[in-house]
């Protein structure tokens, strides 16, 4: 296993041999869980499926797997990985009643909108290039560029009503008179 718990493919003590059953159990498990491990279980408990994860974070599904995977006691197979879960789990379902939850799922919702973002901005991209309609393609390079701090200018008419008293205007029409006389 690699520094982060994962298989790294790379011979040595993390290659095809280091999961092996022994008696039932799989060999090998972690010795520690790290915060790769701890943003698994808060994706995992969010309802995030194993493919969606690995995708994010750069690992393979079949990592992913082998964390939740269980003994056929129904024990975790990485007894420290499970059993910080399953407290997880319990903490999270509680703090959903109380204040707190509110500060996490808002922290949840806003790591899932960044990533549907990514997805987003890939769609409309795709638009762009290969939609066949051309006023789908004109709708989604405007929004690219609006999205990109290049808003098309706007134009704007405004009239403007100016009050001024008797004598100043008397003054302003002896002013244009005289410049008239010069100009």
């Amino acid at each position: 296993m690699g520094e982060n718990g994962y298989r790294n493919n790379s011979g040595g003590d993390g290659g095809a041999d280091a999961d092996k059953l022994e008696g039932g159990k799989l060999n090998n498990p972690l010795k520690s869980v790290n915060s790769m491990h701890r943003e698994i279980m808060w994706r995992d408990i969010h309802g995030q499926v194993h493919r969606d994860i690995a995708k994010v974070l750069g690992i393979s599904e079949g990592n992913i797997a082998l964390l939740f995977k269980k003994n056929s006691d129904g024990s975790y197979y990485n007894k420290l990985f499970g059993d910080e879960y399953e407290e997880l789990k319990r903490e999270v379902y509680g703090l959903r009643k109380s204040e707190e939850a509110g500060k996490l799922n808002r922290d949840v919702v806003r790591a899932r909108l960044n990533e549907e973002a990514i997805r987003s901005l890939d769609e409309l991209i795709m638009l762009r290039g290969n939609a066949e309609n051309e006023r789908v393609r004109q709708i989604s390079a405007m929004d690219l560029l609006d999205r990109a701090g290049y808003k098309a200018i706007e134009k704007t008419k405004a009239e403007v009503t100016v009050k001024i008293s008797d004598e100043k205007g008397d003054r302003i029409s002896k002013a244009l008179e005289e410049m008239r006389k010069v100009g």
